[in-house]
């Protein structure tokens, strides 16, 4: 085989490997508890892995969280630090609490005490974060979606429009002000529910109010 047919082949097995990988995550966040699913959209399957693994070790749960907690395979782990970072992103979930959580003040601080290079691997590393957590976000935001719709779904198999279409109307009726019902929930069904089921999602962005009421335990 050519080197370049080889190249090829490498990357198409790598592909294939990360649309699996998002499917797995995407099916999580569906059916996962609400508060699971939340940690998982923020912080990445790996606030879930990492502790189970972890106890394979004998780490403790919080620590679990860090990757350099975890014995390497030469020590009897089950994956190197590399491994971890390219399952789970460069940083590890123990590492975002920390930065999530840091005042302006600290981070600056921080920041000034790292090199070019160092500075420049946390950028792409928060970079890399920052993307797959949005597009966890919008499968979360989906989710919400049919819960307030009272559609039944897991995310892989996807209910027929019409379906959709008929809860949605069922779900206006019941809450449309004029019916008796609630104008700030009426409000978020069509803020949020319309935009999602309904309408192609091309261009549009997080609605965060919406994703506020059911995060919250609104519906």
């Amino acid at each position: 085989m050519a080197e370049s047919e080889a190249i090829v082949v490498h990357e198409d097995a790598l592909d294939a490997q990360c649309q699996v990988a998002s499917r797995s995550i995407d099916q999580l966040i569906w059916q996962a508890p609400h508060e699971v699913a939340k940690a998982v959209t923020l912080f990445g399957p790996g606030v879930v892995v990492l502790p189970m693994m972890g106890r394979v070790s004998g780490l403790e749960p919080q620590a679990a969280l860090e990757y350099s907690a975890h014995p390497s395979r030469a020590s009897g782990g089950l994956m190197d630090r590399l491994d971890l970072e390219l399952k789970f992103g460069p940083l590890d979930p123990s590492r975002l609490i920390k930065e999530l959580s840091s005042s302006k003040e600290a981070l600056e601080k921080r920041l000034e005490g790292l090199a070019n290079q160092e500075l420049q691997e946390e950028v792409l590393a928060l970079q890399d974060w920052r993307e797959k957590a949005m597009g966890r976000l919008k499968t979360l935001e989906k989710r919400a979606a049919w819960a307030f719709l009272g559609v039944a779904g897991e995310g892989v198999a996807s209910q027929a429009r019409a379906e959709i279409k008929k809860a949605f109307k069922r779900r206006a009726l019941e809450l449309h002000p004029d019916k008796g019902g609630d104008a700030d929930r009426f409000r978020l069904l069509q803020d949020g529910v319309e935009g999602r089921c309904l309408v192609p999602r091309s261009g549009r962005g997080i609605n965060g109010a919406f994703l506020a009421a059911f995060l919250g335990g609104l519906m």
